[in-house]
């Protein structure tokens, strides 16, 4: 599902947690191509600095700005094309690496409580044969 949308997040508001999403999904598609923010701002038309305020999901580098990034249609559509998308599929995308990106954190997360609980096998810096969790 597109979250992205203003009729579809949130109520229908453009905030803080669609713009970190969005540049989320748009740092993971830029990574995958190996390109770095100058090169995909060069084939956006755009400059080095909206990519790193796109990627932080800022509106400004200023450390006293707040609220998300407003992107024009033009920014959005330059970026799309860049990485071979249209707007919609751009967004799309965004919106499922940006979930992916959540559910490995959580996972994450997930795996180092394991492994707090686990910790009860190590003895002397090594895991015991018999290793077996209690009870």
């Amino acid at each position: 599902m597109l979250r992205f949308g203003p009729s579809l997040h949130d109520g229908g508001v453009w905030n803080e947690s669609a713009a970190y999403r969005l540049g989320t999904g748009l740092r993971m598609m830029r990574e995958a191509e190996g390109r770095s923010q100058e090169a995909l701002a060069h084939a956006a038309g755009i400059t080095k600095n909206q990519v790193q305020l796109l990627e932080a999901g800022r509106s400004s580098g200023r450390k006293d700005a707040s609220g998300p990034p407003n992107p024009r249609m033009t920014t959005l559509d330059g970026v799309a094309r860049a990485l071979g998308l249209s707007v919609a599929e751009f967004l799309a995308r965004a919106e499922r690496l940006a979930a992916l990106s959540d559910r490995m954190a959580d996972g994450l997360d997930d795996y180092a409580d394991e492994a707090e609980d686990d910790s009860w096998i190590v003895e002397d810096g090594h895991i015991p044969d018999d290793a077996a969790r209690p009870g």
